[in-house]
């Protein structure tokens, strides 16, 4: 029996550390290595019924068992340390919002047409404390609503220039000087490291909780700043129809506010 949990801390230890090398976790699996070089073989020797021998020889033989004739074992440690270096570093959540990007698994979503299925319980909470510990829309400054609708539109506006800032400032009333450093950060931001549609919508979705309704709000706003930053062209409209559909709206939802944008 320890020399089946041997291998799987070998394997977990060894591929974990590893696969931690080369990625974006700072987490640390050290206390790992004490527990091969010393407390199994050390509970070994001291739970075997005759001498079996030093340190040095049952670690040597328990090696060899774990990549031997424990080496299933070994596998399976490697995989489940593969798997959480993944997990924490957000891959899992990569991939799962190219798979379904209007996923927001939370007690209160159903499966099916998740924004109309939703269930509201307890208090209302302001949209700035929603989920105020996600990265992307924890912003000081501006609330998870304001943050949302500036990056879905630098991202969906074809024109991003001087003009389209200074618009976007001035529709969403940014002038003063907490949400005005804010804002320029994001803008800086985007044109440092452009993001995808679905990176965006995908959190939003969570912050929100799957609410349709504001869904269907946060479009409306933002076809609104389309027209006041004058960006009605066909390639922004065809980017504000996929932003559209990432937030599951309906045809007659995004003709309607398409509509009223080219009013």
């Amino acid at each position: 029996m320890i020399e089946i949990l041997y291998a799987l801390i070998l394997g977990f230890a060894l591929i974990g550390n590893g696969v931690l090398a080369v990625s974006d976790t700072d987490r640390k699996w050290g206390f790992l290595a004490i527990v091969l070089i010393l407390v199994l073989p050390l509970a070994h020797i001291f739970t075997a019924p005759e001498s079996i021998g030093s340190v040095k020889a049952v670690m040597i033989n328990f090696i060899m068992t774990s990549l031997t004739t424990h080496l299933g074992y070994f596998l399976i440690g490697s995989t489940a340390a593969i798997c959480l270096v993944l997990y924490e570093e957000g891959t899992f959540g990569w991939i799962w919002r190219r798979v379904h990007p209007q996923s927001a698994p939370t007690e209160n979503i159903k499966a099916g047409n998740r924004g109309h299925q939703i269930t509201q319980k307890g208090p209302a909470i302001s949209a700035t404390f929603m989920g105020s510990s996600t990265g992307m829309f924890n912003v000081q400054g501006l609330d998870v609503k304001t943050v949302a609708l500036i990056r879905l539109a630098l991202v969906a506006f074809a024109k991003v220039d001087r003009s389209v800032v200074l618009g976007i400032e001035s529709s969403l009333r940014l002038g003063d000087n907490r949400r005005y450093k804010a804002y320029h950060k994001l803008v800086s931001e985007h044109q440092n490291r452009r993001q995808n549609i679905k990176d965006i919508v995908h959190p939003y979705w969570r912050e929100i909780n799957g609410n349709h309704a504001s869904a269907r709000h946060m479009f409306t706003a933002l076809c609104q700043l389309a027209r006041d930053t004058r960006n009605t062209d066909k390639k922004t409209v065809n980017r504000l129809i996929k932003i559209g559909q990432v937030l599951g709206l309906s045809p007659e939802d995004m003709g309607l506010a398409i509509g009223q944008m080219r009013v």
